[in-house]
């Protein structure tokens, strides 16, 4: 029994956190492989780019650049990028983008270099006064404002106007990032339900077992002391082992899951397991609860882990001793 006010419901509140904390370490590294499994961070890339590429002419420059053009091809891959976000080919360029894939990021200079160089393809960037020319003769395209509004403010300096597009461009994939984050809750939240059914963690039986019994909790505690931080996962490269190495990642952590949390009641093979509609209410509300848990992300329960630990060790604060005044003299 804990020796401190609270403290069943302290370790409960452990045993709960520590459940979430492995699961969500299976939620995070699927999260990652589906992501790169599908693409997902080069797909939001290719598509904001044809949004702010909107001019044709420019687009096919931007694509043949040797930084855009090495780099894709180094990614490799049979994504016909170009055709799924700008409809039919329209020139061997697309024909060219077609047959490799495409970068997961693209640093802020190189798209403006890719960018500029695009104005003229085939020649050294011109100076200034070509480059304003080149950009006023454009047709009427939100890219073709971003330029001027770059002119605007850079003094007729070529290396500011590049660094005020890549400026722009990094304001761009600020929104991009907030997108890409927001399609990949959706998939946490759905990974998170399915890992809450497959491991039939349902956090109701499980806040009820451990309030029960103190051994359970005691355990749970115990193995909680000892969790070491987890390693942040492996961002979509787009090399070609990332698949490899995010399904590597998912089956560890499946595995480290199923160590520590063995003496939870979690699991299909359940003593008693209940099959009335009322224990099934209660039992998908319990995997609801613990889906969206698992959709936080396995360093929000880390953090919140080592906070209650911390809180759990201070234990209760001691009382001073008190001491007595002296008495007035006579």
């Amino acid at each position: 029994m804990s020796s401190f006010p609270g403290g069943t419901v302290l370790d409960v509140a452990i045993g709960l956190v520590l459940m979430y904390l492995m699961l969500s370490l299976i939620g995070t590294t699927v999260n990652e492989f589906i992501a790169t499994l599908a693409k997902l961070r080069a797909k939001t890339l290719a598509g904001a780019l044809e949004q702010i590429l909107d001019d044709e002419t420019l687009k096919d420059g931007f694509y043949n650049s040797g930084l855009v053009a090495s780099a894709n091809a180094a990614v490799g891959g049979a994504v016909i990028w170009r055709r799924l976000f700008g409809g039919q080919a329209r020139s061997g360029a697309d024909a060219a983008a077609a047959s490799k894939g495409h970068v997961s990021y693209l640093a802020s200079r190189d798209f403006a270099m890719a960018v500029l160089g695009s104005l003229k393809p085939g020649e050294p960037l011109p100076g200034f006064g070509q480059v304003q020319q080149l950009i006023t003769d454009m047709p009427k395209t939100k890219i073709r404002d971003v330029l001027l509004a770059s002119l605007a403010t850079a003094n007729e300096d070529v290396e500011k106007l590049r660094d005020g597009v890549a400026s722009w461009f990094d304001s761009a994939m600020d929104r991009v990032n907030g997108a890409y984050k927001r399609d990949l809750q959706y998939i946490s939240l759905a990974v998170g339900l399915l890992v809450a059914i497959a491991f039939n963690a349902d956090t109701i039986n499980v806040g009820v077992k451990l309030w029960g019994d103190s051994n359970l909790r005691s355990a749970m505690v115990t193995v909680a002391a000892g969790i070491q931080k987890p390693a942040a996962p492996a961002a979509d490269s787009g090399a070609a082992d990332s698949v490899d190495k995010s399904l590597e990642a998912t089956v560890a952590s499946y595995d480290k899951a199923e160590t520590v949390l063995q003496p939870l009641p979690i699991g299909w093979s359940q003593k008693g397991f209940k099959t009335d509609p009322l224990a099934w209410a209660s039992r998908i509300a319990g995997w609801l609860v613990t889906g969206l848990a698992i959709s936080l992300g396995a360093p929000f329960w880390f953090d919140l882990l080592n906070t209650f630990m911390n809180v759990r060790g201070a234990g209760q604060k001691p009382k001073r001793t008190a001491v007595a005044k002296p008495k007035p003299s006579a």
